[in-house]
């Protein structure tokens, strides 16, 4: 019998947009040349994605808690300019 469980709808939503923001973050630490290229991309996914309010803030103070970054103050910034955090 297995012990892993299925994930919700929400849940994988959720942690879609989470590993996007870091692999955003990620591969923005190594190339500045495509960097608002880039910004549109992380914001379309949490556009797509729905996640909005208490559970987006969230997953950006979980990732800002691992250690903050100019990028991410602009994902931030982003998401509070279409209040969708």
């Amino acid at each position: 019998m297995s012990t892993s469980r299925a994930l919700g709808l929400e849940e994988t939503t959720r942690l879609y947009v989470k590993k996007s923001l870091i692999t955003f973050l990620e591969r923005n630490g190594q190339s500045k040349d495509r960097d608002l290229q880039n910004l549109s991309w992380v914001v379309g996914v949490v556009r797509s994605s729905g996640v909005r309010g208490e559970h987006l803030a969230t997953i950006l103070s979980e990732i800002q808690s691992e250690g903050a970054s100019m990028e991410l103050g602009k994902v931030i910034a982003e998401c509070q300019r279409q209040r969708w955090c």
